[in-house]
């Protein structure tokens, strides 16, 4: 085996040069970051657009269902109340003495459920009135036909009574479900 011999080179680096690496590290330290904060802010309103669909997706069917609960609609008002004074005190738990079964805890998360999406609606409603735009209102329409109203609409159908194709309603239906969300849970923290 031949022995080689290290070879030792020494560089001297100005401090320009040392400014230069040092400002080209800390841009792309900057540029990492921001890219998984908006990574994550992504992942957050996907999530919370994930939650409001899957709401309003069951709304009929938690509305059916609070119809023929065991509930008149006075009680149903008492429950709501009472969520709300939850919901507004420091942290929002349910008492597990005040649920005495599951039918009764099936019952109020549903009337809460449906009492925020309501709520939600309204507020969608006052911001169309406040704006008036057209494209607001279809995508609350479009909101409606698909979730709310009787029997719900295919996508064809609402497409073509809007006049648009079915690609921009489901892009409607998305960006209406994002603005539920919001009236609903508020801004998504950037």
């Amino acid at each position: 085996m031949m022995d080689q011999a290290e070879e030792r080179v020494e560089v001297e680096l100005s401090y320009d040069v040392i400014a230069q690496i040092s400002g080209i590290a800390a841009e792309a330290a900057i540029n990492a970051v921001r890219s998984e904060e908006e990574a994550a802010y992504k992942r957050r309103k996907k999530r919370l657009h994930n939650k409001v669909y899957k709401s309003l997706s069951s709304y009929r069917t938690m509305k059916k269902l609070l119809a023929q609960g065991r509930y008149e609609p006075r009680e149903q008002a008492e429950i709501r109340w009472k969520f709300m004074e939850d919901l507004m005190s420091n942290n929002f738990r349910v008492d597990p003495d005040r649920i005495a079964t599951e039918e009764e805890k099936r019952i109020q998360v549903n009337t809460y459920a449906v009492y925020r999406i309501e709520n939600g609606l309204k507020l969608f409603e006052e911001d169309i009135s406040i704006n008036d735009s057209e494209d607001m209102k279809r995508k609350y329409r479009l909101l409606r036909a698909k979730f709310i109203d009787g029997k719900p609409k295919m996508i064809g159908e609402m497409a073509e009574a809007e006049k648009i194709s079915e690609r921009q309603a489901y892009r409607d239906i998305n960006a209406a479900v994002d603005l539920l969300a919001i009236y609903i849970y508020g801004a998504v923290e950037e």
